[in-house]
This record gives structure tokens, C-alpha cells and sequence, in this order.
């Protein structure tokens, strides 16, 4: 169910996105705010005032990638494009991206960090340029650091159209 994909983007480019974090306006993430803290993020598409284009740009590279290694023929639609920063310590809430049937999460770590991703109770540890995908309608959170400061992951929902 989830696809792992190592060493995904040209190192270059992750450097790049780390440089853009400081031009990023970051938001208390509301996602589960009645049940827990998860951090902080950054909508980058659709867009919002303060999103940070340049995210948007990482996501296309991203997903063309990705078109490329599953033979997806069929233009894609992206839902989401979202910044996660989650702190030391903090352990998210399990949720669903998105509940229709055909769209896919699609995370790429741009950060080195102890943490990871649980899906369905499974723990994916957080690699630097590494990616996870898997269908959105399913249960997963972010799972904070326990050494380092946090852990930075960029979320991308979309659909391949057919």
C-alpha cells in the first residue's frame, strides 16, 4: 500500500527548498486542533496569500518525477500542496488527506530528522529526500523528532486524471 522512494529529488533542489523555509509564512495546523497539537505548516497550493510559490514549482518537479517512474499517462491533478513542520516530541493526530476514492499523498522529506510517518500503524522513518506514497483516504500522522529540532516534510495531494 505505501511505495517508498529513496534519494527522490536532485539534491540541488532540496538545498533549494531549505533556503526558501525562511521566506515561508507558517501556520498553527488546524487539521485535528480539537484533539492535538501537530506543528505548524505552510498551504502552498491552493494558494494563499502568503504561500511560497517556489514550493509549488518543487511539487510540479516532483510530480512529473513521479509520472515518469509509475507510467502515469494521464495528466494530474493536484488537490494540496502543503509544508509540514512538526517539532520535537510532537506526535500528530491519525487522519485521512483526502476521503474520494483516486487521489494520493505523495510526502517528500526535505529535512534530516529522527522522526517519520505512521501509516495505519505502520512507521516509516523520516529520511532526508526521501518520499512516501500512498493512497489519501488513508490513516496516517506525522510523528515529530525525539534528538532533532524538527522534522520538515512537503505534502502533496493529487489525483491522475483520466
Amino acid at each position: 500500500m505505501v511505495e517508498i522512494f529513496e534519494n527522490y529529488l536532485e539534491p540541488d533542489l532540496i538545498k533549494l527548498v531549505n533556503e526558501q523555509l525562511t521566506n515561508s509564512v507558517y501556520k498553527w495546523d488546524t487539521t485535528n486542533k480539537d484533539k492535538v497539537f501537530q506543528g505548524f505548516n505552510q498551504m502552498a497550493y491552493p494558494l494563499e496569500k502568503e504561500s511560497n510559490i517556489f514550493l509549488n514549482v518543487v511539487a510540479m518537479s516532483a510530480l512529473k518525477k513521479l509520472q515518469e517512474i509509475k507510467k502515469i499517462q494521464n495528466r494530474v491533478q493536484i488537490q494540496r500542496v502543503l509544508l509540514n513542520v512538526i517539532p520535537k516530541d510532537v506526535i500528530g493526530a491519525f487522519h485521512k488527506d483526502y476521503v474520494e476514492e483516486g487521489f494520493y499523498s505523495f510526502i517528500l522529506n526535505i529535512s534530516d530528522s529522527d522522526g517519520g510517518t505512521d501509516v495505519e500503524d505502520v512507521f516509516y522513518e523520516h529520511k532526508f529526500n526521501n518520499a512516501l506514497l500512498f493512497p489519501s483516504s488513508t490513516l496516517h500522522r506525522g510523528v515529530g523528532p525525539k534528538n532533532s529540532l524538527v522534522r520538515i516534510n512537503l505534502a502533496i495531494v493529487f489525483k491522475a486524471l483520466k
